[in-house]
C-alpha cells in the first residue's frame, strides 16, 4: 500500500507482507508470490512461494525476490499486484580530494585549480550509476559523471567545497565541507 518500489539493502533481511482490509476477507484469500522475467516481452513467470508473508535472505539473487503478489479468492478470481524491490547500497565519497583539507594553493583569480574526489559503490556492478555535485563557496554545480574539474576565480583567502554523491536510486554521501587557502604571488594580473 505504501509504494510499489520498494528498496532494502542487500546485507539485510527484509519481510513482505500482505495486510488485508476489511480483515475479515482474509481467511477467503490465497496469496502467490511470483517474479516476472527481467524481460518485459517475455511472459514468464515464476512462482517463489505462498502464504501472507515472504522472508527476503541477505545477498538473495535479484531472480528469487518477488515482483508480483497474486491475490485469488474462493471462485477463482484473481489480481496481480506487481511492485519492485531495489537491493541497493548507498554510494560512500572518498576522503582523499585535492585540494586536501588546509591546503593553500598559489595563483590569482586566472589561475585555473584542480578539484578532483571519488566515491565507491559496491552496486557499480548492477549497472548503478554515479552523479556528483560539486559546492565550492556555496555556490553548486552538478558536474554528472565527473570526477575532477579545473575552477578559476578564486580571490585571495580561505575557499571551502564539500561534494555530495548521489545514486540512481537517491541514496547518497556527503564529503564533509574542506578548507583551502588561495594566496595570490601573481599580483593578480589581469
Amino acid at each position: 500500500q505504501d509504494s510499489s518500489v520498494l528498496k532494502i539493502h542487500p546485507g539485510d533481511t527484509a519481510t513482505l507482507k500482505v495486510y488485508v482490509y476489511p480483515r475479515q476477507y482474509k481467511k477467503d484469500l490465497t496469496f502467490e508470490w511470483l517474479n516476472k522475467s527481467l524481460f518485459e516481452d517475455s511472459p514468464e513467470i515464476m512462482s517463489l512461494g505462498e502464504g501472507t508473508e515472504f522472508k527476503i535472505s541477505p545477498y538473495t539473487s535479484p531472480s528469487l525476490i518477488p515482483s508480483v503478489l497474486r491475490a485469488s479468492d474462493k471462485q477463482g478470481n484473481s489480481m496481480n499486484i506487481s511492485f519492485n524491490v531495489i537491493m541497493n547500497s548507498p554510494p560512500t565519497m572518498n576522503t582523499n580530494t585535492k585540494p586536501a583539507q588546509g591546503d593553500t594553493l598559489y595563483g590569482n583569480s586566472s589561475t585555473a585549480f584542480l578539484f578532483a574526489w571519488g566515491a565507491m559503490d559496491p552496486d557499480l556492478l548492477y549497472d548503478d550509476n554515479l552523479s556528483f555535485t560539486l559546492i565550492i563557496d556555496k555556490k553548486t554545480y552538478h558536474v554528472g559523471n565527473l570526477t575532477s574539474i579545473q575552477q578559476s576565480g578564486f580571490s585571495e583567502g580561505e575557499h571551502s567545497f564539500k561534494i555530495i554523491v548521489t545514486d540512481m536510486y537517491n541514496d547518497s554521501d556527503t564529503l564533509k565541507s574542506r578548507n583551502f587557502f588561495v594566496i595570490d604571488t601573481l599580483g593578480d594580473q589581469k
